[in-house]
């Protein structure tokens, strides 16, 4: 049930985390779209804040820009308000990020992503855009108060395995891409299978890139498995699996057989766990013939 709360419009992160302070870690809540959070109070999964600290005025939190680091590696700097329908018609994203890119246009209707926010996605642990930032390298950047701290996502999740009920106290501001040079060889993808188009988690989402080089081999392939309630994870053991070896059926069978043992899964009311690891080897292994089928030169999945 959401009950009545005190909604605080701070102008900047520095007074955002003043008010968090003194209305107290626990009695407050940062928010940018809240579309999931809203839900989430209104079926009583979460309790509502007394403090809500709106952080649409932050300007900061809602750009999407390319920095270089100091050893002069490029990456894109996207902010955590910023919507998912920003997300998709950004031309930085579009062109370096192309399965993050698809994955925003998965998610729900078109009145939710324009209000719903790439953090409040990440933030739910089990958000659509998250195995196609896991096979990005992406890494956040939190705020607490004090100090920024950088995490790779990976790590974060891993964490979030291991103490799944545990509060983030920290504040989340930016999402961090290593850019990496496209060539024609290069390919990526993002599907998703669910019950409905709407603002349902999917089943399975799968999510992957790499090359494939003048050998014909498959080279820097990175894949991602989530859905459901269960956390989103890289699939380490089927890169292994593919990675310096050419296109073979015996070669998928392998890649298959690996993405079945290694993604942990539970079963719900719908589905068993077994049908949900088959339906992701499916998934990964259909696209991976597909892009071959296509040469290689394949520079968009659906």
């Amino acid at each position: 049930m959401v009950t009545r709360c005190k909604v605080w419009r701070p102008k900047n992160l520095q007074e955002a985390w003043s008010i968090h302070s003194q209305t107290g870690i626990d009695q407050s809540c940062f928010v940018s779209g809240g579309t999931w959070l809203r839900t989430q109070w209104e079926a009583g999964l979460l309790n509502s804040p007394s403090d809500i600290i709106s952080l649409e005025s932050l300007e900061e939190l809602k750009k999407i820009i390319v920095q270089r680091t100091e050893n002069n590696q490029e990456f894109v700097k996207i902010g955590s308000s910023t919507t998912i329908a920003d997300c998709i018609k950004n031309p930085i994203l579009r062109k370096n990020t192309e399965a993050l890119v698809m994955s925003c246009e998965k998610i729900a209707a078109p009145s939710i992503r324009n209000q719903a926010t790439i953090g409040g996605n990440i933030l739910t642990a089990v958000g659509d855009t998250l195995p196609a930032l896991l096979i990005y390298d992406a890494e956040l950047t939190w705020y607490d108060g004090k100090l920024f701290e950088s995490e790779l996502l990976e790590k974060w999740l891993i964490t979030r395995q291991f103490e799944p009920h545990k509060n983030e106290t920290r504040l989340l501001v930016h999402i961090n891409i290593p850019l990496e040079e496209n060539s024609k060889k290069s390919f990526y993808f993002h599907k998703k299978i669910g019950r409905r188009k709407t603002f349902t988690p999917a089943i399975v989402s799968v999510a992957g890139k790499g090359k494939i080089n003048n050998l014909n081999n498959f080279q820097s392939v990175t894949l991602a498995v989530g859905g459901g309630s269960s956390l989103p994870i890289k699939l380490f053991e089927a890169e292994r699996v593919l990675n310096g070896f050419p296109f073979s059926l015996s070669l998928l069978k392998k890649v298959h057989t690996a993405i079945f043992d290694e993604y942990v899964v539970v079963s719900d009311a719908f589905m068993t766990d077994q049908y949900k690891k088959t339906v992701a080897a499916n998934l990964i292994t259909a696209e991976l013939c597909n892009i071959v089928e296509q040469g290689g030169d394949q520079n968009a999945v659906g």
